[in-house]
C-alpha cells in the first residue's frame, strides 16, 4: 500500500529582519516536520504587488537579500515545502523598508602625480561609492580655500566605481603653485569630502625657460663625434635636445634627446663637417635658447 501525502508542512513563524542601505538580513523559526525539505523566501516590491520567489534555504533558518534600493520598502515572507513537494500557509508578510543613502563617494585617485607644467596638465581622477557614482567634477584652486570648477563629468549608468579625464589649459596661468581635487557626488545626493581633509594634488606652473646651455664641444673620432657641455644653475633640468646640421647657416634639427652632459652622435661620414646646437627643457616643458 501506498500513502499518499497532500498535507503541506508547518506554517514558518519568527520572520524578522535587520535592514541597511542596500541589504536586508532576514530569520525566521524552525519548523517540526520531519519531512521538511526547504524554505522559500518571496518578495514584492509594493504594497499591491505580486510575491516572486527570491530565494530557497534548506539548513540555514534566514538569508540576506542583496541588491536593494537605499531607502525603499519591501514585503517579505517564507514558505516552507516538503519532500513531496507540498507548499505550506505563507508565514506573515512583513514590510521592510532599508536606510538611507548617507555615505559619500570616495576619491580613490588623482593623476597626474606632482609636477611642472607650461602648457596643459592632462587630469585624471577615479572614484567609487557604495550605490553609484553620478558626476564627477575637476576643481584648481591657488589657495586651497577659493576653488574653481574647471569641468563636471557626468558618468553614464552610474556605476559604483568609475573613472574620468579632462585637461587644464594653464597656459595664461601665473607662474606658482596650484592645486588639483575631484568632487563626486552619487546618485543620491552625496558629495565627497571638500574640507579641508580633501585629497588634492599640487602641480607647479612655470613659464620660464632654461638659460643657454654653454660651453659645447665637440671632438671627432672614427666614425663618431663626442659633444659635451656644461650644466646650468637650474635645478629643474630634465633634458637636453640635441640639435645637427650640415650647413652652418643651415636649418638644424633635433637628432636626440639625452639627460646626460654628454652625446656621441654615431650617424656622421667620414670627412664631412657637421655643425651642433644644444638646448635645455626644464621639467615643465620649456627650452632654453640654442647654444
Amino acid at each position: 500500500t501506498f500513502q499518499i501525502d497532500t498535507e503541506g508542512p508547518s506554517r514558518v513563524t519568527g520572520l524578522s529582519a535587520v535592514p541597511s542601505i542596500n541589504t536586508v538580513t532576514l530569520k525566521w523559526n524552525s519548523v517540526p516536520d520531519s519531512d521538511f525539505a526547504y524554505f522559500q523566501v518571496e518578495r514584492k516590491d509594493s504594497q499591491n504587488g505580486i510575491y516572486y520567489s527570491i530565494g530557497t534555504s534548506n539548513n540555514i533558518l534566514g538569508l540576506n537579500v542583496t541588491g536593494l534600493e537605499p531607502g525603499t520598502s519591501y514585503w517579505f515572507r517564507v514558505v516552507c515545502f516538503d519532500i513531496f513537494g507540498n507548499r505550506g500557509k505563507e508565514s506573515e508578510e512583513i514590510k521592510v523598508t532599508t536606510l538611507k543613502d548617507s555615505i559619500a563617494p570616495t576619491v580613490n585617485s588623482i593623476e597626474p602625480r606632482p609636477g611642472n607644467y607650461n602648457t596643459t596638465i592632462p587630469l585624471r581622477g577615479t572614484v567609487s561609492d557604495n550605490t553609484g557614482v553620478l558626476d564627477i567634477a575637476f576643481q584648481y584652486s591657488a589657495d586651497r580655500k577659493s576653488w574653481n570648477n574647471i569641468e563636471t563629468i557626468s558618468i553614464q549608468g552610474s556605476p559604483k566605481s568609475a573613472s574620468a579625464s579632462c585637461s587644464l589649459d594653464v597656459s595664461s596661468f601665473a607662474e606658482g603653485i596650484y592645486y588639483i581635487r575631484i568632487v563626486a557626488r552619487d546618485i543620491y545626493g552625496n558629495t565627497s569630502k571638500t574640507d579641508s581633509s580633501a585629497s588634492y594634488v599640487e602641480y607647479k606652473v612655470d613659464h620660464t625657460a632654461p638659460d643657454k646651455a654653454l660651453g659645447l664641444t665637440a671632438t671627432s673620432s672614427t666614425g663618431s663625434i663626442t659633444l659635451q657641455w656644461t650644466k646650468g644653475t637650474e635645478d629643474d633640468i630634465a633634458y637636453y635636445n640635441v640639435y645637427r646640421s650640415e650647413d652652418e647657416n643651415g636649418e638644424y634639427r633635433i637628432i636626440n634627446s639625452v639627460a646626460a652632459l654628454w652625446y656621441r652622435d654615431r650617424s656622421v661620414m667620414p670627412a664631412k663637417a657637421y655643425y651642433y646646437k644644444v638646448s635645455a627643457v626644464d621639467a615643465a616643458g620649456n627650452e632654453g635658447e640654442l647654444s
